[in-house]
Formats: C-alpha cells, structure tokens, sequence
C-alpha cells in the first residue's frame, strides 16, 4: 500500500514534491527495492551504538526511530517487539512467547514510525494469560473477552499514520505542517 500511494504520488506530484524540496528521485527506491526487515533484538544492537543506556526491553521512541531510520532509504520493518512492550491484545509468537507477533514500518531519513501492526490474541485464555502478565484487572475488559468467548478468528491489522507518512513522502520538518488544525502550546481549538 505504502508503495502504491509513493508510486501515486511520484506520478502525478513531482512537480509538488520539488516545489516542497524533496527530491522525487528520493522516493524511487522505495517503490523499486525490497524493504529490509530486521527484529527488535537485531536493531536494538545498532541502536545501542548511539544510546548506550538503551536496554533491552526498552522501547523505540521517536528520538531513536529517527536517528536508527536516517541513512536508509526505503522503509524498514521491525518485527517480534518483546511482549511486555505493546498491550495486552497483542498475540505472542507460539515459537518464543517473549516476543510478539508484531511489527512497525519505520520511514527512511530519519522520520520515524508510519505503521504500527501485528496479529492479535484471538481465544479467550491468551488474552487472559496476557492480562494477567500485564497486571491488568480483566473485569472493565469483560466486554472486549466475551468478543472471543464463543469463537474468534486468527487475525491481525494495521494503523497508518497519515499525517507521518504525508510529513516523509514531502520531506516536512515536522508533522504539524501537514494536520489541517493542529493543536500547539498556544491553540487546543481549531
């Protein structure tokens, strides 16, 4: 999806992209190459190079996403996040449960995470071992449980950040320049 949209946008917007100071050629190697992929446990280890306090187990925010994506130049995947970084929804991978069936796309040249997704728990006794790793009274999710009590379905899904992905595919300073009313220190109403 992420390649058509940057196909799309190559296509019909260069002129656009040149105007905003991205170079259009930037873009091609996202849509031509294959994206790499690597675990958490693989990018932590450069990440650490430049965060030396950052441990295992800690999660990637948006200071190290940057500084880790910004010689690439197409997205990356990083996959099996360890379990206690994402929410209890999240399914652990049946081959090492320590690690989630999960993944982020991080946007090359420094820009950080524009997807976030994995396969989700989908019988009742996963979800409740993961609460209850988690510490998390299961009575206000009682709700979100009975949705598996009677039978759920092996699936998982994705958030795309359009604002991020806007804010790389032009090459913007900040996101704040591609939310139509965004809220700053000085304005919470549009």
């Amino acid at each position: 999806m992420v390649k058509f949209i940057a196909k799309k946008v190559l296509e019909t917007n260069d002129k656009e992209l040149t105007a905003l100071g991205r170079n259009p050629k930037d873009l091609e190697p996202t849509i031509k190459k294959k994206w790499p992929r690597y675990t958490y446990d693989e990018i932590l280890k450069d990440a650490q190079k430049k965060f030396p306090n950052l441990k295992h187990g800690s999660d990637l925010g948006e200071k190290e996403e940057r500084e880790i994506t910004k010689d690439f130049k197409t997205p990356i995947f990083v996959t099996h996040y360890p379990a206690k970084l994402k929410p209890f929804y999240h399914r652990p991978d049946p081959e090492n449960p320590k690690y989630l069936l999960c993944n982020d796309v991080l946007a090359p040249e420094g820009y950080g995470e524009i997807i976030g997704s994995g396969e989700r728990c989908w019988n009742t006794e996963e979800i409740l071992s993961r609460m209850k790793s988690q510490n998390i009274d299961s009575k206000p999710y009682q709700w979100y449980i009975d949705l598996r009590k009677y039978g759920g379905i092996q699936h998982s899904g994705f958030g795309l950040g359009i604002e991020r992905l806007t804010t790389w595919l032009c090459k913007l300073d900040h996101i704040k320049d591609v939310i139509p009313y965004p809220r700053t220190m000085n304005r919470l109403y549009p």
